[in-house]
């Protein structure tokens, strides 16, 4: 995060039109995402929803990646038809794992985000509750849908010959641990219980609650 914090501190400073490059070293991809999510939410718009002042990430590695971050995130907006739905993406590609939270074994990043914008991010919006102060045009909280994160997780474990809506999660879970008529698949590839992804549930929370409360202190 203190990666961002310089940004948040120079805010008041920058004039409409200015432009911000961040330079970051020995970083990866979550750098990319932490920027998705503070810019979303709290760098400053004109009224039409864009942002005032390009920010780009450069990430200094063997072969550098620059990103613009402000592109990337109205890209998405116009995408979705939804203002501050970049920081929901950035939520949802933690998911996959990071210096945080876990990984789900045999589960790409690439297939969490395309169960998770299909139908127009129907699922992405069944996710997570977004409370915004109409007065101050703001997001007060963001708060991950348990169940339905359940039930996100159940689809994406589920083998493809079969229909994860006609199984229950326990039997979704069996067939992650035997096949009918198969061997035992390898323990990493199992879906855990619902009580350890209810606690994976609380620890996205914390993730999420963690970058907002850095953000406005």
């Amino acid at each position: 995060m203190a990666q961002l914090d310089w940004m948040m501190e120079l805010d008041a400073e920058l004039s409409d039109g200015d432009s911000v490059v961040n330079f970051v070293s020995s970083a990866d991809i979550d750098t990319v995402l932490i920027h998705l999510f503070g810019i979303s939410l709290h760098w400053k718009r004109n009224q039409s929803g864009a942002f005032t002042r390009p920010v780009y990430v450069w990430l200094q590695k063997q072969k550098p990646e620059l990103y613009n971050i402000s592109k990337i995130i109205e890209s998405i907006e116009r995408y979705f038809n939804k203002k501050y739905s970049a920081a929901l993406i950035s939520i949802i590609l933690s998911m996959g794992g990071n210096d945080f939270l876990p990984r789900h074994y045999g589960i790409s990043y690439e297939k969490i985000l395309m169960k998770a914008i299909d139908n127009q991010g129907l699922e992405l919006f069944k996710l997570f509750n977004m409370q915004i102060q109409e007065t101050e045009e703001s997001v007060s909280s963001i708060t991950l849908n348990i169940d339905a994160y359940i039930c996100f997780l159940k689809d994406l474990y589920c083998p493809k010959i079969y229909n994860a809506a006609a199984l229950s999660f326990d039997e979704v879970r069996q067939r992650t641990i035997k096949m009918p008529g198969k061997e035992f698949r390898l323990p990493q590839t199992w879906m855990l219980p619902e009580s350890a992804l209810r606690h994976l549930g609380s620890l996205i929370q914390a993730q999420i609650e963690y970058f907002f409360y850095y953000m406005v202190s």
